[in-house]
């Protein structure tokens, strides 16, 4: 039997009923397992994936655990720092603090930029709204990448209960607008002075903008303004965690049995053994049949889904556009949604405020259209056959 305990506690609320509470090390504070009845003995071996450092999961007297240590998380520590510009200056060096808060001046300058954290208050249908637009982000960008996010999985679950999390603030939502588009969305559990980041995901057409940065810069700044200090970004290496965080740590694993069962207690010994051979021989690269199977799999399936829009750009600022016969166009109109990127992209290169960029169809010239800024003028050909 296996147990995903991040998952299982911050989205669940579960303690297993093996242990007695869930010690928080950074603040002393205890969680206490009120569950019903009692589990006096376990039908076979248990393996608890996934415990955090800062947490001592304590059992009760009737069973042992075996501990292993895999995979590596990503946290940052705030203890200690008074505010979110002294944690800069001490994780980022000169250049990345400045190259970041480029990174925001762009973004706020292009668009009509708004943070909100949704956190103890929300309405019902606003919810529906910003989970829905969260599934079709991920869908989006996985699909680009040729993968699937695993909380597709939970999707359900999560759409179910998330809604009282946050309005008992176990939970929040963190979003940035354009206007009033959503264009990054950020799933958080909280418990104490804990905020784990758990799914997060963003609108590809603003790639260049660098969202993903620049989400944990305004979370951060939350977190020190209502006394979170353990900002946990989980695993996976990434580089934007490394940016960010301060500590890299183990995740736990329990391999837990009764302590009067001796069959138990060899089972508990053996899988411990061929659990840290299987870490040991994927930490060298050893291929097995399966994983190769499966990325042959994957390649084959997500070709077609990968395939790039094929724009060919010009800059023609030089250029009188009385030459041309223009029609005004709406790229918020579905029709048009193609375009997004491209048009972002201009604006990122440019500096260019959304408000003032016309998009203009150029008539009796298949597929091309007309970006116009204040300072720049760009043409796009779309769909360009290329050697």
């Amino acid at each position: 039997m296996k147990n995903n305990f991040t998952f299982d506690f911050f989205a669940k609320g579960i303690i297993y009923p093996f242990y007695t509470n869930v010690h928080n090390k950074t603040t002393s504070e205890d969680y206490i397992n009120n569950a019903k009845g009692d589990c006096m003995s376990l039908n076979d071996v248990t393996i608890v994936r996934n415990v955090p450092p800062y947490f001592d999961a304590r059992l009760k007297t009737s069973f042992n655990c075996l501990k292993i240590y895999h995979r590596d998380g990503f946290l940052a520590n705030l203890k200690g720092y008074p505010d979110l510009d002294a944690y800069m200056k001490v994780q980022l060096k000169p250049k990345s603090r400045s190259r970041m808060r480029g990174q925001l001046r762009r973004l706020e300058t292009c668009f009509p930029i708004q943070y909100k954290m949704y956190f103890g208050e929300i309405s019902h249908a606003n919810y529906d709204f910003l989970f829905k637009k969260l599934h079709e982000m991920i869908e989006r960008r996985f699909s680009q990448r040729g993968d699937t996010h695993q909380s597709i999985q939970h999707w359900d679950y999560l759409r179910k209960n998330v809604f009282n999390m946050i309005l008992e603030r176990k939970a929040s939502l963190f979003v940035i607008y354009d206007s009033n588009k959503p264009i990054d969305i950020c799933l958080n559990y909280h418990h104490q002075n804990i905020f784990r980041n758990y799914i997060r995901s963003y609108d590809i057409d603003y790639s260049k903008f660098r969202l993903g940065y620049l989400d944990i810069w305004k979370q951060l700044e939350w977190c020190f303004q209502n006394n979170h200090s353990i900002f946990d970004l989980s695993y996976g290496e990434l580089a934007y965690k490394r940016t960010w965080c301060n500590i890299v740590y183990k995740f736990e694993h329990h391999i837990i049995y009764t302590k009067s069962h001796l069959y138990q207690k060899i089972k508990a010994t053996i899988i411990t053994k061929l659990l840290r051979l299987k870490w040991f021989l994927e930490s060298k690269k050893v291929p097995c049949s399966y994983r190769l199977l499966r990325f042959k799999f994957k390649t084959t399936s997500t070709a077609k889904i990968n395939e790039e829009l094929d724009f060919l750009t010009e800059d023609i600022s030089a250029i009188d556009l009385n030459t041309f016969v223009l029609t005004k166009i709406d790229i918020h109109n579905h029709k048009y949604a193609f375009l997004r990127k491209a048009i972002y992209d201009f604006q990122y290169t440019n500096f260019e405020r959304s408000k003032m960029v016309n998009i203009y169809e150029l008539k009796d010239h298949h597929n091309t259209y007309i970006i116009l800024g204040q300072t720049k003028i760009q043409r796009l050909v779309y769909n360009v056959s290329t050697p």
